[in-house]
């Protein structure tokens, strides 16, 4: 039996709002797909949203079969952009499209998604998840520790609150809501489990718009030394007993979940003319070894990584600085070549056999052009000074990854 059109476009519309808890508690397809009762402490929307991501995982298992010559490219486009929700303009360079190419694809994978539930749908056998699970909690707390266990990477966090701004601006139109997004600072990158801050800033704006009526809401986001720090203010007429509603408390649960493992907190101020939701999270720092003679090298390195998660020591000699490498562990040593004495062929020999150092990355900056050598006798990387802050800045996310 075909897949009704209506069912297709049904599964898309969830897709768009695959995060967004009050609109899928209400959704057609959580009464298409879901029985009548639910296990205890389990809601439509958790229920909803979790069969459409296991039928992702299972469409991915059976395309293969299914799909001949598009298997990747469809697992592809629903996975970045429904469940990371990249901006479809992203998936379409990722995966190497044209517009027109994208806009069928995507239909294809809708399609490809909508046809497996509708079969399990006609059977009875779309929601099994949650027979041998009695809690909301313990499903919960085993699919976030398993997105927790993923990689941690280089976040762009402009692209960050950008990408949920964009995913959750239709939301607040509806609520009559102006919604706006932006970074103190440029190019700021934080080391992290994407997935989960996107989560979690996803989770504190859905939260605050369930209080909002008009006005405006403004995600930010800042970096200092040792925290990332999200701000979501609200400017206009707050509903404080909405935010005391199910779908609210349910928001709020599920962000002192994410920062139990993200190391935050938050704290909600209720003002006289809107809400201030503030987020802090503890931020992983790596401390740099500067083993190099002139002094204003190790100030502007200093400078280039202020507010990057950085710390910084400088040693103005090579035996200094074999010393601190052994005593203190930094992430990342730093080394110039020309120095009196003992020179950094040296040292980078001496850190590259000792035991307690020869894992440590090692990142050659010096005026010579010796590249080769400097990565023959195990440097992870090298810069020809003078330098720059992005390119400093890049090598030591190579270094660091």
């Amino acid at each position: 039996m075909a897949t009704p059109t209506m069912f297709v476009d049904q599964v898309k519309d969830a897709l768009d709002h695959l995060y967004d808890l009050s609109y899928l508690s209400e959704h057609p397809l959580a009464i298409e797909l879901l029985p009548t009762r639910l296990p205890a402490g389990v809601s439509r929307a958790h229920a909803l949203r979790q069969t459409i991501l296991d039928t992702i995982d299972e469409l991915h298992r059976e395309l293969p079969r299914r799909v001949v010559n598009r298997s990747g490219r469809v697992y592809q486009i629903l996975e970045l952009r429904y469940v990371e929700s990249l901006p479809y303009r992203q998936v379409m360079s990722e995966l190497g499209l044209s517009q027109p190419q994208y806009h069928r694809e995507q239909r294809r994978a809708v399609e490809a998604l909508a046809t497996v539930l509708w079969e399990k749908s006609s059977r009875g056998e779309v929601y099994p998840r949650y027979s041998a699970r009695p809690t909301r909690g313990d499903s919960w707390d085993d699919d976030l520790q398993a997105v927790a266990r993923g990689p941690e990477t280089a976040v762009d966090l402009t692209e960050l609150v950008r990408g949920v701004v964009s995913l959750l601006e239709g939301v607040a139109r509806m609520n009559g809501v102006t919604l706006r997004g932006g970074v103190t600072g440029s190019g700021l990158f934080v080391e992290g489990n994407r997935t989960m801050l996107r989560q979690l800033l996803i989770v504190a704006t859905s939260f605050v718009l369930h209080g909002a009526q008009g006005g405006s809401i403004e995600v930010a986001g800042s970096v200092a030394e040792t925290q990332v720090r999200f701000d979501v203010s609200y400017r206009g007429v707050l509903l404080t007993e909405h935010l005391r509603e199910a779908p609210a408390r349910e928001l709020w649960a599920e962000g002192e979940r994410l920062l139990r493992v993200l190391r935050g907190a938050w704290a909600l101020d209720e003002a006289t003319a809107g809400a201030h939701l503030s987020i802090g999270l503890t931020r992983q720092t790596h401390p740099l070894l500067v083993i190099d003679d002139n002094p204003d090298m190790v100030q502007m390195i200093t400078r280039f990584v202020s507010g990057q998660g950085y710390t910084v020591a400088g040693a103005g000699s090579v035996d200094e600085g074999i010393a601190l490498a052994q005593s203190q562990a930094p992430s990342v040593i730093i080394l110039d070549v020309m120095m009196p004495g003992r020179d950094g062929w040296d040292a980078l020999q001496v850190l590259k056999n000792h035991p307690v150092t020869q894992s440590v990355p090692v990142l050659v900056c010096t005026i010579l052009a010796d590249s080769e050598l400097a990565l023959a006798l195990g440097a992870q990387g090298f810069l020809r000074k003078p330098i720059t802050r992005p390119r400093l800045l890049a090598s030591l996310q190579d270094c660091t990854r």
